[in-house]
Protein backbone atom coordinates (compact mmCIF):
# COMPACT_ATOMS: atom_id res chain seq x y z
CA UNK A 1 0.00 0.00 0.00
CA UNK A 2 3.05 2.60 0.61
CA UNK A 3 4.50 1.59 -2.81
CA UNK A 4 1.03 2.12 -4.51
CA UNK A 5 0.76 5.63 -2.49
CA UNK A 6 3.77 6.64 -3.57
CA UNK A 7 3.66 6.16 -6.50
CA UNK A 8 -0.06 7.89 -7.08
CA UNK A 9 1.63 10.77 -4.94
CA UNK A 10 4.45 11.43 -7.60
CA UNK A 11 2.67 10.34 -10.88
CA UNK A 12 2.95 13.98 -11.90
CA UNK A 13 6.34 14.76 -9.95
CA UNK A 14 8.68 15.88 -13.05
CA UNK A 15 11.83 16.50 -10.74
CA UNK A 16 12.40 14.56 -7.61
CA UNK A 17 15.50 15.41 -5.09
CA UNK A 18 18.40 14.06 -7.11
CA UNK A 19 17.14 16.16 -9.86
CA UNK A 20 15.58 13.08 -11.71
CA UNK A 21 12.38 12.32 -12.99
CA UNK A 22 10.15 10.22 -10.45
CA UNK A 23 10.07 6.26 -11.41
CA UNK A 24 7.23 4.75 -10.33
CA UNK A 25 8.51 1.59 -8.22
CA UNK A 26 7.44 -1.81 -8.74
CA UNK A 27 6.48 -4.62 -5.75
CA UNK A 28 8.03 -7.64 -7.03
CA UNK A 29 6.30 -10.77 -5.15
CA UNK A 30 6.99 -14.38 -4.92
CA UNK A 31 5.64 -17.63 -4.09
CA UNK A 32 5.97 -18.16 0.02
CA UNK A 33 7.62 -21.16 0.84
CA UNK A 34 7.69 -22.53 -2.88
CA UNK A 35 8.87 -25.86 -3.11
CA UNK A 36 8.48 -27.93 -6.24
CA UNK A 37 7.25 -27.40 -9.73
CA UNK A 38 3.58 -25.91 -10.81
CA UNK A 39 2.40 -28.76 -11.32
CA UNK A 40 2.21 -30.13 -7.91
CA UNK A 41 1.62 -27.18 -6.49
CA UNK A 42 -1.88 -27.31 -8.81
CA UNK A 43 -2.62 -30.50 -7.72
CA UNK A 44 -2.33 -30.07 -4.18
CA UNK A 45 -4.70 -26.47 -4.51
CA UNK A 46 -7.29 -29.01 -6.80
CA UNK A 47 -7.07 -31.55 -3.61
CA UNK A 48 -7.26 -29.12 -1.17
CA UNK A 49 -4.37 -30.31 0.60
CA UNK A 50 -4.08 -27.69 4.12
CA UNK A 51 -0.36 -27.08 2.63
CA UNK A 52 -1.34 -25.61 -1.06
CA UNK A 53 -2.14 -22.03 0.24
CA UNK A 54 0.90 -20.65 0.99
CA UNK A 55 -0.08 -16.97 -0.07
CA UNK A 56 2.89 -14.69 -1.67
CA UNK A 57 5.98 -12.87 -0.33
CA UNK A 58 7.45 -9.25 -0.90
CA UNK A 59 10.74 -10.15 -2.91
CA UNK A 60 11.81 -6.17 -3.43
CA UNK A 61 10.71 -2.83 -4.44
CA UNK A 62 12.65 -1.88 -7.85
CA UNK A 63 12.39 1.26 -9.80
CA UNK A 64 10.34 0.51 -13.31
CA UNK A 65 13.33 0.72 -16.40
CA UNK A 66 11.19 1.16 -18.88
CA UNK A 67 12.04 4.32 -20.89
CA UNK A 68 10.95 7.94 -19.98
CA UNK A 69 8.06 9.94 -21.73
CA UNK A 70 9.10 13.08 -22.94
CA UNK A 71 5.92 15.38 -22.61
Amino acid sequence: MDVTSENLANAQTTKGADGQPYRRKVVVLSEAGAQGSFGNALNAAMTNAPSAARGVQVTGIVADGSPLKRV
